[in-house]
Order: structure tokens, then sequence, then C-alpha cells
């Protein structure tokens, strides 16, 4: 029950947060009024569930939507950083970079390339069974002709 309640109170700020996404002016006290909680006591509860504070609570709930963004649209770095709350571009590819490893271009190359790889590795396995089985059915099938072939040859020498 416990955790329940806690995983419903996460989910309520993480909605709140997506709410007010584009609103790069929307912060902790902002936060805290809404779940009407004072500011210390929302950073008390926030720490004590995820082991952050508010602020970097609501950074990382832009960073997960601006990763959705750059995955799934077809929109430019500095497009996607004003529509999930930054005032910066630049810190935006800061804060990007931080939480996910890469820069946001480098990130989206990356993935793509995964995707492509991972068409590249079905497509083989694909084209491996058919290949295979063609491949064994050629070598039974010459095998057949060089045995009969071979019978042929003895009968001849046997008359």
């Amino acid at each position: 029950m416990y955790s329940t309640h806690n995983s419903e109170f996460l989910g309520k700020l993480h909605g709140i947060v997506l709410q007010n996404l584009s609103n790069d002016n929307f912060g902790v006290n902002d936060l805290a009024g809404k779940v009407q909680l004072s500011r210390s006591q929302l950073h008390r509860k926030v720490k004590q569930l995820t082991g952050s504070s508010v602020s970097c609570f609501i950074r990382q709930a832009r960073l997960q939507q601006a990763e959705q963004i750059l995955l799934n649209e077809q929109r430019t770095i500095s497009e996607i950083a004003y529509l999930v709350g930054f005032g910066s571009p630049s810190y935006f590819n800061k804060c990007f970079h931080d939480y996910f490893g890469l820069a946001p271009g480098d990130y989206k190359k990356y993935h793509n390339n995964m995707l492509l790889d991972a068409d590249i590795v079905d497509l083989k396995k694909t084209m491996q069974g058919p290949v295979r089985n063609t491949t064994k059915k050629a070598y039974y099938f010459f095998l057949l002709v060089f045995i009969i072939l071979a019978l042929v040859l003895i009968a001849f020498y046997m008359l």
C-alpha cells in the first residue's frame, strides 16, 4: 500500500510537470503549489522517494519527454528544447548529454542506427533460412545425381 501511494504521488507530480511542459518558468514553487505542499515538504518527500531534488525530478521529466519527441518526431533540437520547457538550446544540450550520455543529435543517430542494425539482422535471419535450405537441397540433389551416375557406370561396366 505504501509503495502504491508513493507511485501515485510520483505519477501525479510527473503528470503536472507534463501539463506544464512548455512553460520554462514552471519550477519547484509552482509544483509545490499544485500539490498543496510547501516547497520544503515537497523537497523532503521527493528526495525520500527518488533520491533527487524536485528540480532534478522536473528536469528529468522534461528530458524524458524530449527523448520521446526526438525519436518520434521530425523536429530540430532547438524546437524540442523549447517544447519541453528549456529556455536555452545550449543548456538543453548540456542537460540531455548529462542525462543520456550523448548529445541529442548523436543520441538520435545512435538510435536510428540501432534500429537500422536490428532491421539488417532481421533481414539476414530471414534470408538465411531459405538460403540454407536451398543450399542443402542443391547438395542432396547433386549427391543423388552422383549416386545414380555411379550406379549407371557400375551397371555399364558389369555388362
